[in-house]
């Protein structure tokens, strides 16, 4: 994947550690890297204002603590342009590193925590329909994938 056509839009909520400095000295050497606040600290808020300012025709999201695998990226892009989907995703892996978030992982990768559905345990590839209702006062996506 080209490096031109990948920028990187962090979301910044309020925090007591030294967050929105390291975003900072990350946009010091690199253009296609933009920090947008997010007063609110709400997940939502983020997602949206992250999207708004953001200039790629793709929009990948990775939380705080995510990790994605080499290749990731580019696999997905193939797949949404293979597909024609407007949405691909992959299996989210924990990663526990505490006793708790160990049995959190245990849990969530289980049987019983993923219900045995193919999209979250990587059985198979395959595509999933999902029904969404939406509210009268939801707001409208900037733009569509």
């Amino acid at each position: 994947m080209k490096r031109d056509c990948v920028g990187i839009v962090m979301a910044i909520g309020p925090s007591i550690d030294r967050t929105e400095d390291v975003a900072a000295e990350l946009t010091v050497d690199d253009d296609e890297f933009i920090v947008v606040d997010n007063p609110t600290g709400k997940m939502p808020t983020a997602l949206n204002l992250a999207i708004g300012a953001g200039q790629a025709p793709v929009i990948v999201r990775v939380d705080g603590e995510g990790r994605l695998n080499v290749g990731y990226i580019t696999r997905a892009v193939e797949t949404l342009r293979l597909t024609g989907a407007g949405n691909v995703g992959g299996i989210q892996v924990p990663i526990p590193t505490t006793p708790f978030e160990e049995v959190v992982a245990a849990t969530t990768a289980s049987l019983p925590g993923t219900s045995g559905a193919s999209y979250r345990t990587g059985d198979e590839e395959a595509s999933v329909t999902l029904s969404i209702s939406a509210s009268s006062t939801a707001m409208p996506s900037k733009r569509s994938a």
